[in-house]
């Protein structure tokens, strides 16, 4: 082969594996060159490494940078058209590449800093040459190269195949509820129970609230109904509100109510049927009668009576009172009876009060057709400060005292529709009977509402609580404003997958400062790194077991190259 002025002879061939040999320079070119030997400043051997460690630091940094700008936030925020997915993978890949190509380049200068230090086998060139390459070749070093500062070169070239999946995996899109400012998304609460009627003063036939009428009986009855609200979707409130609305409190008098019994026989039933009813008269400890009859033919299962309690006085002639009485109370007669004669068995009497109260609603929250609240505490205020209120008709609507109790609003109602409201508690509806047997009963009531097995207590509370439903969303409602409640992709950063990568980046950083202060320190390696054209600058001895070479760099080695011409024969 002839390669310019140059002539190469053939020579035997010999077994490369079972020889170990030195690096020698070339003494006469080696002081003609000395000044090249030196020469291991970024400007004239390291640049390229320089540029690419450079290069890798920037873009891993860029990569964090995006991380920490984009964590936390929505995925919509994202300015690019591309995906942040896809440029984290083209920002890791390139990071990993421009690292390898420094890793390769320093693998490579490690061999000649190898042969530098001591005889090796001569197969070590392979070995190096492969693992300059990739991870298979690093492997194959770290298996038959004793452990060196090379070690961390084969390291990093096999690990850095998870380099990319890591930084990948650090990205997470995650679905999060956020909330949405609209004014679609409301519930009712009221601090007053005030209908717009007309009210020419307080002596006067009171107009019955149909409405409120029709939510008494719903909650007797057990008769749900959609909660009224608004919202797109699913909301939550976070405020806190407080509402008028309605109480009751019942109670188990039977045994102190049976201690009240007074029985006759009735008068009105003809002498010659000794079938006369017993009648029979109980007295609650809230003063109410209870009237039952019992017959060997019949006897009353059912009976219920209400009245109102004493409003007179409420608000003294000075304007002012200290509580607020309760509107009504109830009882309620239930019993069995034996088959044979009818006597009574099982005998319960239950009394409830209904009265006003507020509530102080919390955590409400509405998805689709379902409303609830979280949290829905009682605020009782019998014992708030009442007065007749100063505008409007004498004598035509309580206010409360909003000072008295901290955070609690002013509140007013209306005279008419609290009598209004007693008045209905006074009607055949709460005063009917249930007969069995052989009875005709023309008024059941509420005997299929609350007679039989039904609880009362709790019947009591579903009317209660209907009733501040619609309180709540009657006339007089408000509009407690919420929010609306989407889902959103957010952008999640696991920062600990990254912790890899960075471990990589800075033991890239490393090896090649090794590498560069390594070459630098012994004068006589050649800056050769992985250049191929180092084969035509080179001469092995194998009888000194020495390789021979003028200390050029990989720069002049390039420049003889280009100018030379060679072919193979």
């Amino acid at each position: 082969m002839r390669l310019g002025s140059r002539q190469y002879q053939q020579t035997q061939a010999h077994n490369m594996e079972s020889k170990y040999i030195e690096l020698n320079s070339d003494r006469e070119s080696s002081k003609k060159n000395k000044s090249a030997c030196h020469r291991t400043l970024p400007t004239n051997g390291w640049g390229l490494e320089f540029l690419s460690s450079l290069t890798s630091v920037v873009l891993f940094i860029g990569l964090i940078v995006m991380f920490r700008i984009m964590d936390g936030k929505q995925y919509s925020e994202w300015p690019f058209s591309i995906s942040l997915n896809a440029v984290t993978a083209i920002l890791s890949t390139c990071c990993s590449a421009a690292m390898m190509h420094n890793v390769s380049a320093f693998i490579g200068q490690q061999k000649w800093i190898h042969l530098k230090q001591s005889s090796r086998t001569v197969y070590d060139i392979e070995t190096f040459d492969e693992a300059s390459r990739g991870p298979y070749g690093s492997i194959l070093l770290l298996l038959r190269i004793p452990w060196n500062i090379s070690t961390l070169g084969a390291l990093i070239t096999i690990l850095r195949l998870g380099f990319s999946p890591f930084s990948q995996a650090a990205v997470n899109l995650e679905p999060r509820m956020v909330d949405i400012l609209h004014n679609s998304s409301n519930f009712g609460y009221a601090h007053a129970y005030d209908r717009p009627v007309f009210q020419p003063g307080p002596n006067y036939d009171m107009t019955p609230d149909a409405m409120m009428q029709s939510a008494i009986l719903q909650g007797l009855y057990d008769l749900k109904s959609m909660p009224i609200f608004s919202c797109d979707g699913a909301c939550k409130w976070t405020d806190t509100y407080i509402s008028l609305g309605f109480k009751s409190t019942c109670e188990n008098v039977t045994t102190s109510t049976l201690k009240t019994r007074k029985c006759i026989r009735s008068a009105y039933e003809p002498v010659i049927c000794e079938c006369r009813p017993e009648v029979c008269n109980f007295t609650t400890p809230g003063n109410i009668v209870l009237t039952t009859r019992s017959s060997t033919m019949d006897a009353t299962t059912f009976r219920i009576n209400a009245t109102r309690t004493e409003s007179d006085g409420i608000v003294g002639s000075d304007g002012i009172a200290e509580s607020f009485g309760d509107i009504a109370r109830i009882a309620v007669y239930k019993s069995g009876y034996e088959n044979t004669d009818f006597n009574a068995t099982g005998i319960n009497i239950t009394e409830c009060t209904i009265g006003f109260t507020a509530y102080e609603y919390k955590g409400a929250r509405a998805n689709g057709s379902t409303f609830s609240f979280g949290d829905v505490n009682e605020i009782d205020i019998q014992g708030v400060d009442w007065a007749w209120e100063s505008d409007g008709p004498a004598h035509s609507t309580y206010i409360s005292n909003e000072s008295t109790i901290l955070n609690l609003p002013s509140f007013r109602i209306s005279n008419n529709d609290f009598q209004a409201l007693q008045e209905f508690f006074e009607t055949t509806t709460f005063q009917s009977e249930f007969v069995s047997g052989s009875y005709t009963n023309k008024s059941p009531g509420l005997s299929a509402a609350l007679g039989g097995g039904i609880d009362v207590e709790r019947a009591f509370d579903n009317m209660a609580r209907s009733m501040t439903d619609y309180i709540r969303s009657g006339p007089n409602s408000k509009q407690a404003v919420g929010v609306g409640i989407e889902s959103r992709i957010f952008v999640s950063i696991d920062w600990p997958w990254l912790i890899g990568p960075a471990i990589l980046e800075l033991a890239a950083l490393i090896f090649a400062v090794c590498t560069i202060v390594a070459t630098a320190r012994k004068h006589e390696v050649p800056l050769w790194k992985s250049s191929a054209l180092v084969l035509l600058n080179i001469k092995y001895d194998k009888n000194a077991g020495t390789i021979h070479g003028e200390f050029q760099g990989v720069k002049e080695l390039e420049k003889m190259a280009k100018s030379s011409k060679a072919r193979l024969e």
